[in-house]
């Protein structure tokens, strides 16, 4: 069973300010919103959705608010590193957190573009690939 976890930030996220500003003087102008995500993917036997939106070591309560589904209004880009294979948040997830169904995670950072006029996936292919992902480590995957 696949359970995923979109992380946000409760304040303003200065980091998806500056993509949006950079975005747009890329010349793409017809890009209107900038939101940032820490994503997360586990594999799991059972249903642990209500276990995972809890743990500290994902959600600081404080600062982050967090999601079981995407609020894709546009593109969502998910860029996630090549050779990150999370085997030590895995290992923090079942052995000290005791959450033993999971056997698998995923990691990686899901930007969500909003355009005006609409949903523009050729902008949003060369925006992730010209400034979201550093094409030596990480990859890419446009959703919505």
């Amino acid at each position: 069973m696949k359970t995923e976890l979109f992380v946000r930030l409760k304040v303003v996220d200065t980091t998806a300010l500056t993509a949006l500003t950079a975005i747009q003087e890329m010349g793409f102008k017809e890009v209107i919103g900038v939101k940032r995500d820490v994503y997360y993917a586990f594999e799991s036997d059972s249903d642990i959705s209500k276990e995972i939106v809890g743990v500290d070591v994902l959600v600081n309560a404080n600062k982050h608010a967090a999601r079981l589904s995407s609020d894709v209004d546009g593109v969502g880009i998910l860029v996630t590193d090549v050779e990150d294979d999370c085997s030590s948040l895995l290992h923090t997830l079942t052995e000290r957190l005791g959450i033993s169904s999971i056997s698998h995670v995923t990691r990686g950072v899901f930007w969500m573009l909003q355009f005006k006029g609409g949903v523009d996936r050729d902008f949003a292919e060369k925006i992730a690939s010209g400034l979201l992902c550093n094409e030596h480590y990480q990859k890419y995957e446009i959703l919505g």
